[in-house]
C-alpha cells in the first residue's frame, strides 16, 4: 500500500537455494529520488535490513535479502526514500 505516495502491488517473500528473496509483482509507484527497499521487523522500520535500490517504479522485480536474518522476526517490506526520509510504500508479509 502507498504511504504518503501512490503505490500498489503485491510483495512476497520466498526461499530459494537457502537465500530469501523479496518479490514485488506486480508493483507500481510514483517515482522519487533515492528509493530503497527495506525489510523490517516493524511497520515503523526501527529495525531493518537495507535490501537494495528500487529497480523500477513499475513491474515485476526481485531482491535477495542479504545475510542470514531470523526470517520469523521480519514482517514488513518498505519502499523508502533515504534522501528525504519518507516511506513510499509498505507491505506486511503474512
Amino acid at each position: 500500500m502507498g504511504v504518503n505516495h501512490t503505490a500498489s502491488g503485491t510483495a512476497s517473500l520466498y526461499e530459494q537455494d537457502e537465500r530469501y528473496i523479496i518479490l514485488l509483482d506486480p508493483y507500481s509507484s510514483q517515482s522519487g529520488p533515492d528509493l530503497k527497499v527495506y525489510f523490517s521487523k516493524d511497520a515503523g522500520a526501527t529495525e531493518y535490513i537495507r535490501v537494495g535500490n528500487l529497480k523500477s517504479t513499475m513491474g515485476k522485480q526481485s531482491y535477495e535479502v542479504p545475510g542470514s536474518p531470523d526470517i520469523d522476526e521480519f514482517h514488513y517490506i518498505h519502499v523508502w526514500c533515504e534522501k528525504y526520509t519518507v516511506v513510499f510504500a509498505r507491505a506486511e508479509i503474512r
